[in-house]
């Protein structure tokens, strides 16, 4: 069969399946986790990531991660993770987050950033104004010492990372064969009760639900539903 059929095919079984994959995964939450979830949810202030949302209003590259500051901080500040790495860092704005809430929680905790920051075939490939904003977010933190980027691919930071990870978060190319294979390139580098976080399960990208909803049959998971979804997994 042409390779090219073989592809329309398979989008449109995802198609077909991503709607299912949505409605099913909630029965299959962890009450635990969710309860977790619930209790940040509670908590959570802009005024934690206010300079950062101040100084990202002044940026030319926006970001979907917006809406998930105040719980991406609460989250961290609530683990306490001493590694935490991230898998496609973008402008910044996640980054920071999770940075100013290890700066303010987790002295002497390490986030290792890793993107090319130049893009690919789901992102696009975008110019070097990226790679400065990230820098110039995390220089106006105070975040240097936080945020340690590694400019290469995921799979060169795979082979340079020893350290056990607390935190993961993967924001990759938004495929279930890509996204997959991410978690499978960083699983034997997790800690004992890490927690990984994936945004976007909540999209309109259909291999994402479909991954979502694997994931949520094999692990402990919970949702946080609104920008994009970001899903909370323990292992």
């Amino acid at each position: 069969m042409d390779s090219i059929v073989r592809s329309t095919l398979k989008q449109r079984v995802y198609e077909r399946l991503a709607p299912m994959a949505s409605g099913i995964v909630s029965w299959f939450y962890d009450r635990r986790l969710a309860a977790e979830l619930q209790m940040l949810e509670g908590r959570k202030s802009d005024r934690n990531i206010d300079r950062l949302l101040k100084l990202q209003a002044r940026c030319a590259i926006q970001t979907a991660w917006a809406g998930l500051g105040p719980i991406g901080y609460e989250l961290a500040a609530h683990l306490k993770p001493k590694h935490v790495v991230e898998l496609g860092s973008y402008g910044g704005f996640s980054t920071c987050c999770l940075g100013l809430a290890l700066l303010d929680h987790s002295p002497g905790s390490i986030l290792r950033a890793v993107d090319t920051w130049q893009g690919d075939p789901h992102a696009g490939y975008y110019p070097e104004d990226v790679w400065r904003q990230f820098s110039w977010l995390r220089s106006e933190l105070g975040l240097e010492d936080v945020i340690k980027p590694l400019r290469m691919t995921f799979q060169e930071a795979a082979a340079q990372i020893t350290e056990p990870i607390d935190l993961l978060h993967i924001d990759g190319w938004h495929t279930f064969k890509a996204v997959r294979q991410d978690l499978k390139l960083f699983r034997g580098k997790l800690a004992p009760g890490a927690t990984v976080i994936f945004h976007d399960v909540n999209a309109h990208f259909v291999g994402m639900r479909i991954f979502w909803l694997w994931l949520s049959l094999n692990r402990p998971t919970a949702l946080v539903p609104y920008s994009h979804g970001l899903g909370v997994a323990r292992f």
